[in-house]
C-alpha cells in the first residue's frame, strides 16, 4: 500500500504514514511536489483524484473538500505564503489556493498573460 515517507534527517529514520482519508482512492504516482505550512506536509495531485495534507507530527491525513476533475498531470509542485497553499496547474486549470486552515478553495482561472 502506496504511503508518505518522514525521514529523520539526524538519524535517517522513516515513519511511514499511509492512513490516507476516507473515500480516498489510493494508486501509485499520485504527487508531484508538495508544500510545508508549518504542520502539514500539501501533496500536489499529479494523478490523484483529491488534495491531501498530512500533520508532519501526528500522521493524521486530511482531504480537502474540493473536486478535481480527472486529467493526467494535474498540478506539479506547491508553495505556501504564510497563509496559503498554491498549486501550480501543469496540464490543468485552475490555478488553486488554499487557506492553511480552513480548507477553502480559491480558483483562478484564465490569468495567464498572453504570448
Amino acid at each position: 500500500r502506496p504511503a508518505a515517507v518522514r525521514v529523520d534527517a539526524q538519524t535517517t529514520l522513516g515513519r511511514a504514514f499511509a492512513n490516507w482519508p476516507a473515500g480516498y482512492r489510493v494508486t501509485t504516482s499520485q504527487f508531484y511536489g508538495g508544500a510545508f505550512d508549518g504542520t502539514h506536509v500539501w501533496f500536489a495531485p499529479f494523478y490523484a483524484d483529491s488534495i491531501v495534507r498530512v500533520n508532519s507530527a501526528t500522521g493524521a491525513m486530511d482531504r480537502v473538500p474540493y473536486q478535481l476533475t480527472f486529467a493526467a498531470q494535474k498540478y506539479a509542485g506547491a508553495c505556501f505564503d504564510g497563509r496559503y497553499v498554491w498549486f501550480a496547474p501543469r496540464h490543468a486549470l485552475p490555478l488553486l489556493r488554499i487557506h492553511r486552515e480552513t480548507m477553502q478553495v480559491s480558483e483562478f482561472g484564465d490569468i495567464w498573460p498572453s504570448g
